[in-house]
């Protein structure tokens, strides 16, 4: 496993230059496009997901199970039904595949979390994703609503300072 030195404030600049917007003044951000032009805008938040997938592990990916269509990646790993542990080495490639299905959750945590629990987790609103983060002692996590038009991140509060998350 690699590391990173992935800071609240860190995390914070890189999606204020996204044009994300704070919700409630936690460390939870919402993308939408009207900020770029749409091809523009999806290319910065891929490049946002390639940076996190080059540095930060374990990365797992769940996408709900109406939207699976057999493509998925040789390199990943399957863990469970519709979750995957993303390879340490990712290609821009690989994440421009699964972003355009929409209804994914890619984290980065020290194990995998059921599909049961994120589900259950009501994304939109920003104190859910908040718990959920901090309940299971995630690095950050990235939502994709259906249409892959909006973006819930959220970052754990406790990666503050210099914490090294490996």
């Amino acid at each position: 496993m690699s590391g990173m030195t992935l800071t609240t404030d860190r995390f914070a600049r890189a999606l204020h230059g996204l044009g994300a917007r704070q919700q409630d003044d936690l460390p939870v951000w919402t993308l939408v496009p009207r900020f770029f032009s749409r091809g523009n805008f999806d290319q910065r938040r891929e490049g946002l997901l390639h940076t996190l997938c080059s540095q930060a592990h374990p990365l797992f990916l769940t996408i709900d199970p109406t939207d699976v269509d057999g493509q998925v990646m040789a390199n990943w790993e399957p863990i469970a039904p519709n979750m995957w542990r993303f390879p340490e080495k990712c290609e821009q490639i690989d994440i421009h595949e699964w972003t355009q299905v929409g209804n994914w959750i890619l984290y980065s945590c020290a194990h995998y979390i059921s599909y049961d629990v994120l589900g259950a987790c009501d994304l939109r609103k920003a104190s859910h994703v908040l718990q959920l983060v901090t309940d299971n002692d995630m690095s950050f996590l990235v939502a994709a609503f259906h249409d892959n038009t909006l973006w819930t991140v959220a970052v754990n509060p406790r990666l503050s300072g210099t914490h090294e998350y490996a």
